[in-house]
């Protein structure tokens, strides 16, 4: 593993969303370019179906924005009715779309960015070649047979029975923030894996967790784990909230303050995240 030489890296935070996610989004450039200037980094947008409005709003930030096409064989329903899913199959070809850079932090638009030393931390983390993902492990974390159900389904459409079954006690990562070198491995085997996953279901399931999760795990590819206080996955635990500040953290009497808040899955409609949708 080779580590990056110690000229200033050349890093782009990328998000991807659709009209639907407008207010978020807009919430989501303000967080992060605040914090990518202060830096000297750069901030992407994918549009998957933005309104001028919005993409002006966007461009204003200076976040750059670029339309994806289909980077893999996705059946003719999928292009047709769920355009959005391009923000899955972007991601293993982020250096195609962006080139010229030394690392790649992906940051999924429902994430909010409360606490900018996480962008450090993963950026850090991936200097060394490996991938900075946030496994699905936390004390307060609730996994219910559905969570673990809808894994080990979509391990097994995609790569079979053997798969499935590791996915129920392996290490299973949550690919909605990642930070990647531009050198690393991991971007081919992610494809690959991908294109295998949707071959052998048609084209009729997108799922770039499932196969970045049998990547790394099928090729051993070097990952470094950050804290889940870095991707907070709501609907695996709802966080504590400062009556004052507003500010959330952890659930229990000492919860560390969250860093990064992923509104993941359901929990998108809760209320007490509605002030990020509207």
């Amino acid at each position: 593993m080779r580590v990056m030489d110690e000229r200033p890296l050349k890093v782009v935070i990328v998000t991807g969303a659709d009209e639907s996610f407008a207010a978020r989004v807009r919430g989501w450039a303000t967080e992060v370019t605040s914090a990518a200037r202060a830096r000297g980094y750069a901030v992407a947008c994918f549009d998957l179906g933005l309104s001028e409005a919005t993409r002006q709003t966007l461009l204003s930030l200076g976040v750059q924005l670029t339309e994806p096409g289909w980077d893999f064989d996705a059946s003719e329903s999928v292009r047709a009715n769920e355009s959005y899913l391009r923000a899955l199959t972007v991601r293993p070809h982020l250096r195609e779309y962006l080139p010229g850079y030394d690392v790649y932090l992906w940051i999924d638009a429902d994430v909010h960015v409360q606490h900018a030393i996480a962008i450090d931390w993963f950026v850090d983390a991936a200097r060394t070649g490996g991938m900075a993902l946030v496994p699905q492990v936390h004390h307060s974390y609730r996994h219910s047979e559905e969570t673990v159900n809808w894994r080990a389904q979509r391990m097994f459409r995609y790569f079979g029975a053997a798969s499935a079954q590791r996915t129920l006690w392996q290490t299973y990562y949550n690919a909605g923030v990642f930070a990647l070198s531009a050198e690393a491995p991991h971007w081919g085997a992610w494809k690959t894996c991908f294109a295998n996953g949707m071959a052998a279901t048609q084209g009729e399931l997108v799922c770039d967790q499932t196969a970045l999760n049998e990547a790394i795990h099928a090729e051993k590819l070097f990952v470094t784990s950050l804290p889940a206080i870095c991707n907070w996955l709501c609907h695996l635990s709802s966080p504590s909230r400062h009556r004052v500040t507003g500010r959330f953290f952890e659930p229990g009497p000492a919860g560390r303050e969250i860093a990064m808040l992923h509104m993941s899955s359901g929990s998108k409609k809760q209320e007490t995240f509605r002030e990020f949708w509207q």
